[in-house]
């Protein structure tokens, strides 16, 4: 973190012994002065931004939105007869069949979506997992470009002193300061970068956490239906279901799914202006 002045804070110091070589680096060669913690930074925003750009959670949501129209597909109402001429040749015993085998199938269905889903959401994991590796490895870069920056404004005393006749006195310290303003803006981005990525997580854990509901849901919805639809022994009971029960547990159903999904979409959000900031500072 930095005040007003870019001065950062809770950033631990380089050993002595790291600070003694980078000491002699900058003796070395102003020009080049912490090129490989420069680009072990840059490397690290590379790393941490492929991490971050993961698709799992967008395809766990579609398949949420495929779930959704199943049971959208499911309309209790056409259990019930057509009236008048129409229903002498319709029957309530045909209809219910025909409604048992489309709930099996969608049954069928949802099993396989939900392992679908939780495939995803062990990639969302994985990621999760790799992300805080690349977390430990640009918070030791931003240690050791920390160091390179402190050293080198260290080097820059005395500041130069005009010659007899001179207005303004050479510096012999500019490559040094450009170098040094160039190591800093490095620093930034990678301090930056940290919230950004942890920010990246807890919206993929909210996610997640959200989409892991579905199953519940879903299993306790069928358990009703089952019965209701005398499914629930292994010969079908003769039953007259209840429509409007029927209608009412798809709705309470649909109503979950839909919650999950907005959820989704706003941990998506979150994640999407946080990967777009990542990007800024790695290209910044």
């Amino acid at each position: 973190m930095a005040d007003g002045s870019g001065r950062f804070f809770g950033i631990p110091e380089p050993d002595p012994d790291r600070v003694q070589a980078m000491q002699a680096e900058v003796q070395a060669d102003a020009a080049a002065y912490g090129e490989r913690s420069r680009q072990s930074v840059r490397d690290c925003l590379d790393r941490v931004l492929a991490e971050a750009r993961t698709g799992d959670l967008t395809e766990a949501s579609a398949r949420i939105d495929h779930l959704i129209a199943c049971i959208e597909g499911l309309r209790p109402r056409e259990l019930e007869p057509r009236r008048g001429l129409a229903g002498l040749f319709d029957s309530r015993n045909g209809r219910l069949k025909r409604f048992r085998a489309s709930f099996q199938a969608t049954g069928r269905t949802v099993k396989d979506t939900l392992a679908e889903i939780e495939e995803r959401l062990k990639g969302v994991e994985t990621r999760g997992a790799s992300l805080n590796g690349a977390l430990d490895a640009l918070r030791d870069g931003v240690r050791e470009i920390h160091g390179h920056v402190r050293v080198g404004r260290a080097a820059l005393s005395p500041p130069p002193v005009a010659a007899e006749g001179e207005d303004t006195p050479a510096d012999p310290h500019q490559p040094l300061r450009a170098r040094i303003d160039d190591l800093d803006g490095h620093r930034a981005s990678g301090v930056a970068a940290l919230p950004c990525a942890r920010a990246i997580q807890n919206a993929d854990a909210w996610a997640a956490a959200s989409i892991r509901r579905a199953a519940p849901a879903l299993n306790a919805w069928q358990e009703d239906w089952t019965a209701r639809l005398g499914l629930d022994r292994k010969r079908p009971r003769k039953v007259r279901p209840d429509v409007a029960e029927l209608d009412a547990l798809r709705d309470r159903l649909l109503a979950t799914l839909t919650r999950i999904k907005g959820d989704v979409a706003q941990a998506q959000d979150r994640r999407k202006a946080q990967v777009a900031r990542l990007e800024s500072l790695r290209n910044g």
